[in-house]
């Protein structure tokens, strides 16, 4: 199996649990937050050490109830002032009761701090969160966290955004984004700034459908004026820029550059991806998206494809790196079952042209359906990590790997592979893949001195010592476990019989084989001068053994024994005659 980076990592390993709807968020010194919804309940787990170990930070269950989806953001420059805000929607239908509500922790402790919470007595569907801390808007002290959130009520659906000016302390500011006699589902909302746009905003993007029931239908996206605090701009129905998404779009992913410095179309690159039924195929959903390079001014927005082929792609996530400014996307191709990732620069001067870092990231992708891929990225690699949901006997399990983590290698074949018992020592090449720059051959239950030559080949030195009596040898390579890793699967090493080494000596006086070449039986007859124990085996000629007859007592004078021989393969094998340290060796020929 290829491997990702790591083997997959389960965040929480409880089979029982149907674990389903995460996030993911990275702080500042790369302490890794996953969250999932199981059954009537939430699970927020933390990682200090990029995925080898995990602890809970807080588990509740509330029976009937469920949770759409939760999502979490974390904030803080150090481990004193470091907060976790865990957002999700506690949905009651049989009372009927709707909780919006997002829960503040200390994230370096653990402790709860506190929780803001809306109850409504009409439905709350989806909700996301952001946070401005990197880069904190000019009206916000420490920092402003954003809550958006979808509602119904029986005349019209409306989008919320509830900020906090204080770092969570307190959500007085209250806007209506929008408001529709339409159906509102799915929300995601990111705080973009630049030196062009240096007051900061947050910027929103939603689907609307003309039904309950609707497939799909249209995306809007919306931005606070000028400040995070302020009201925000008229809609944008975004999917109507194109004849080819106009209403058949839905599952927005929204992600803004966050930066000191401007795009080279001087402000904030932002991006919404979304799903495409192509011409109202559900069965046949491409990864579309717009992209707005000066979002913070205008309302000009051009299209872009990330996947757009006759897979069934679906589930778009997109995070931004502000060190090297690029966009990161993951998304689930249900056809090919594999979680992608690609990237594309904040400038993108080529929009459709994403460069694939992996085509795919699960270990065991073939059983996946519903992962709904999460991604963020960590600081202190510069790289990635994702979360994802994986079916596991009726239920399933939040999963975890990191770009940086180390994969398990893996070896497809050795040059040489054979070497006569006897010969002068050589260069071992091991081919495979997933190797890094500190693998190591092993030979046996030796270390090689091992020369990367790149991540599908190394080689290392052979001496004669290690190849001087005949017998199979196992090969591994061995990556370092600091971060996953592991040894890789076996390949074997045949040492053959040498017949300059191992000849006829000392006791044996005759040896001959007949019929040769044979086809059902070969009688060997053999002369001692003395009572002595003999063996005998036949080996291929990769240095397996086919055929072996125990010991057994032989006379003084002629001996012949009778070898069945009539399911071996054609092909010609080494008949070894053994005594002690003493071996004969001689040709056969097998002819059916």
């Amino acid at each position: 199996m290829l491997f990702a980076w790591g083997e997959d990592v389960n965040v929480n390993n409880v089979a029982s649990q149907h674990q389903l709807a995460g996030d993911i968020d990275v702080a500042f010194n790369g302490w890794t937050y996953v969250a999932y919804t199981f059954d009537s309940g939430i699970t927020i787990r933390e990682t200090r050490d990029h995925g080898n170990t995990w602890t809970t930070v807080d588990s509740y269950y509330y029976a009937g109830s469920t949770y759409p989806q939760v999502r979490i953001a974390v904030a803080g420059t150090d481990t004193n002032n470091l907060r976790l805000y865990v957002a999700s929607v506690n949905q009651k239908p049989s009372v009927p009761t709707y909780t919006v509500f997002v829960d503040q922790y200390n994230a370096t402790t653990h402790a709860f701090i506190h929780e803001y919470q809306e109850v409504s007595a009409t439905k709350i569907y989806n909700i996301d969160v952001a946070t401005d801390y990197k880069y904190p808007a000019v009206a916000a002290s420490p920092y402003s966290v954003d809550i958006v959130f979808t509602k119904t009520t029986a005349s019209k659906d409306s989008l919320i955004s509830l900020v906090s000016l204080d770092g969570g302390t307190t959500y007085t500011n209250r806007q209506a984004i929008a408001n529709s006699s339409a159906y509102y589902r799915n929300v995601s909302v990111a705080y973009g700034r630049s030196a062009s746009a240096s007051n900061g905003r947050y910027f929103v993007a939603w689907d609307e459908y003309a039904t309950s029931t609707a497939p799909y239908g249209h995306i809007y996206t919306s931005r606070n004026v000028s400040n995070v605090n302020d009201p925000f701009i008229p809609q944008v129905n975004i999917d109507s820029l194109d004849v080819g998404t106009l209403g058949y779009v839905s599952n927005p992913s929204i992600a803004v550059s966050v930066t000191a410095a401007d795009n080279d179309s001087s402000g904030p690159t932002a991006v919404i991806l979304l799903e495409r039924a192509f011409n109202g195929n559900t069965s046949d959903l491409d990864i579309l998206g717009f992209h707005n390079n000066r979002a913070h001014y205008t309302s000009y927005w051009s299209r872009l494809d990330v996947d757009n082929t006759t897979n069934n792609c679906k589930q778009p996530c997109i995070a931004f790196d502000s060190v090297y400014n690029n966009f990161l996307v993951t998304y689930f191709d249900t056809n090919a079952h594999v979680l992608p990732y690609v990237v594309n620069n904040w400038n993108l001067a080529n929009p459709s042209t994403w460069g694939v870092v992996r085509n795919n990231y699960a270990d065991d992708s073939a059983s996946l359906v519903a992962p709904w891929p999460r991604l963020e990225i960590d600081p202190t690699f510069t790289m990635a990590s994702f979360t994802w949901s994986h079916p596991v006997a009726g239920n399933s399990l939040q999963l975890f790997d990191g770009e940086y983590r180390t994969p398990r290698p893996v070896i497809t074949s050795l040059s040489p592979n054979n070497a006569y018992a006897g010969d002068p020592g050589f260069t071992l090449t091991v081919n495979g893949y997933d190797f890094v720059n500190n693998s190591t051959i092993i030979w046996d239950a030796t270390a090689l001195t091992t020369t990367y030559v790149s991540s599908t080949q190394l080689t290392g030195p052979v001496t004669a010592a290690m190849i001087a009596n005949y017998g199979n040898i196992p090969v591994t390579v061995v990556n370092p476990t600091t971060l996953g890793g592991g040894t890789s699967n076996a390949d074997t090493f045949h040492i053959l019989f040498n017949l300059a080494v191992n000849s006829l000596t000392g006791t044996y006086n005759t040896v001959s084989l007949f019929p040769n070449p044979a086809s059902d039986h070969i009688d060997i007859s053999y002369s001692f001068t003395t009572k002595d124990m003999l063996e005998i085996v036949l080996y291929d000629m990769t240095g397996k053994a086919v055929s072996t007859l125990l010991p057994a007592n032989t006379v003084s004078g002629n001996n012949t024994i009778r070898v069945n021989i009539a399911d071996l393969p054609q092909g010609i094998y080494d008949a070894v005659i053994r005594n002690g340290a003493k071996t004969s060796v001689s040709k056969i020929v097998v002819n059916h």
